[in-house]
């Protein structure tokens, strides 16, 4: 328990240095907004809309009714839940999130803790986790990726009591939090596959994990869990295909492999992630400390736990594939590498078995302590500057958004004291995302995005499918000629900088 309260010290430490309570009033912002705002969105309608699990929705009407699903949505009616209960706070959302995430960095911490009886290295693998911009960022934020993650390893906590135990229920309970992960994002699965892998080999007498019995002794009783988390999985995600054919297919569902993609844009997107994302998802320093670790571990297989080494190279194998099917989507996504997240901390972990093993004296030095200390340090600072970078409104992490839409509460209140509040529908531009602006007025409708450019016919078409208002968030477009007819009904403007203008009964 004391290692576990100064663990969660460390973390609400970690969260206060980098500025999680300002960001805790923060509405979706800097970096990926668009897709921030989706999560937050699905999360708001459900508890504005009824509640239905099986209609998640967001604020953009997209073809008709704004019904689409990407990742099972049960974090987001969660969220929606704590809503009815605590009232709708998107703090509580970037909360849920965080502790999802803590809790598998603690659980995490178990697991080297109980590995290696050091509390350093206990401490520090989790810590070190921390400290990647990326994790750090969203960890604190809108994405299913974050808690997916969270779900991962502390799937792996009771997996691994059940490898220490061979208590079937530790396994059930793994194969749940593992389910939970790959539900949320199907790339989480990374590191459960080699599961698969290792009771196959040892069902058909390839090769023992442990030195005396199996890992799944019970062959019957093991498969269950493994073929129910399959199932339902996959089940999902079929569902998923199925509902939104038969209502919007917004969300990606299909890769963008490398080989799929020009070669130019292949070449692009290597070039991004190595020299543009990488120092997004950790500094260099660690970078360089895995990659050691992992160079190391590849080859000297005798010098670690056979499980662990198996491990460490089919997840190896696995993030590599996984960049080669997503590398498109690598270009413009830094949050595509959250769930491949798991390999540093099993890569770092092996190699801390080892450490402890071959060189206990030296893991239990007072030397090193300082000098892993001063690292996650140093690393957090660094970490400190990239978070404040990424909430600079000119930073290359901004999108073009009207900053004006910060003081959300008092736009809200000024449309809803012209008539104009949720569900109202209505056209917002320039917004070339699906929920940006609708998400900070808290209005549906439709933006540019599918629809780029609107001129005046194209705003009397939306009128025909329920828009009542078209508003404009940037002075700009006032002078359009295309939209003039569109201007055509004022009602009023907030701060010169968003127009109102009725639509109803254009001529």
């Amino acid at each position: 328990m004391k290692h576990t309260l100064i663990l969660i010290v460390m973390l609400i430490l970690a969260g206060v240095y980098y500025d999680y309570p300002t960001m805790f009033e923060h509405l979706p912002r800097s970096a990926h907004q668009w897709r921030q705002s989706d999560g937050a969105s699905f999360a708001m309608n459900y508890y504005q809309n009824g509640m239905d699990f099986f209609k998640p929705q967001f604020h953009n009407l997209l073809e008709g009714d704004g019904l689409c699903v990407a990742e099972f949505p049960g974090l987001y009616y969660l969220v929606a839940v704590l809503y009815k209960i605590f009232g709708a706070h998107e703090g509580i959302f970037r909360l849920l999130s965080f502790i999802i995430f803590a809790t598998g960095l603690i659980a995490l911490s178990k697991i080297i803790l109980k590995a290696t009886k050091d509390d350093m290295l206990s401490y520090f693998v989790p810590m070190l986790m921390m400290t990647s911009p990326v994790l750090a960022f969203y960890a604190f934020s809108f994405l299913p990726n974050i808690p997916a993650l969270g779900f991962i390893m502390i799937g792996w906590y009771y997996f691994h009591r059940y490898y220490e135990s061979s208590k079937l229920g530790s396994f059930y309970v793994a194969c749940l939090f593992f389910t939970l992960g790959g539900l949320m994002k199907i790339t989480a699965m990374l590191s459960v596959v080699p599961i698969f892998a290792v009771y196959f080999f040892e069902l058909v007498g390839i090769y023992k994990f442990k030195k005396i019995e199996r890992i799944f002794e019970n062959r019957l009783l093991t498969v269950i869990p493994l073929v129910i988390m399959t199932a339902v999985i996959a089940g999902w995600y079929i569902y998923a295909s199925h509902f939104n054919n038969n209502h919007t297919n917004y969300f990606l569902m299909t890769s963008r492999a490398v080989w799929s993609i020009p070669e130019k844009d292949a070449t692009y997107a290597f070039i991004r992630i190595f020299k543009l994302w990488a120092p997004h998802y950790f500094s260099w320093f660690t970078h360089g400390l895995i990659a050691l670790a992992l160079v190391w571990i590849t080859f000297t297989p005798k010098r670690h736990h056979p499980f662990l080494y198996f491990l460490t190279i089919l997840c190896s194998i696995g993030v590599i594939l996984n960049v080669l099917i997503w590398l498109g989507s690598f270009i413009d996504h830094d949050y595509y590498v959250i769930e491949l997240m798991i390999l540093p901390p099993i890569a770092l972990v092996t190699f801390a078995i080892f450490l402890k093993k071959h060189y206990p004296k030296f893991v239990s030095s007072m030397a090193l302590k300082w000098i892993l200390a001063i690292f996650v340090l140093f690393n957090a600072y660094q970490t400190k500057k990239n978070l404040d970078y990424r909430q600079l409104p000119d930073s290359t992490f901004s999108v073009h958004f009207n900053p004006t839409f910060y003081e959300h509460e008092e736009i809200r209140q000024f449309l809803a004291d012209n008539g104009i509040v949720y569900p109202t529908k209505v056209i917002s531009i320039p917004d070339r995302s699906p929920n940006n602006s609708l998400y900070y007025m808290n209005l549906r409708g439709w933006t540019e995005l599918f629809n780029y450019p609107f001129d005046t016919e194209k705003v009397k078409l939306f009128e025909t499918y329920g828009a009542e208002y078209l508003i404009i968030t940037d002075k700009s477009y006032l002078e359009k000629p295309e939209l003039q007819g569109a201007f055509a009904k004022p009602i009023a403007n907030y701060k010169e900088s968003i127009f109102v203008f009725d639509v109803q009964g254009l001529e």
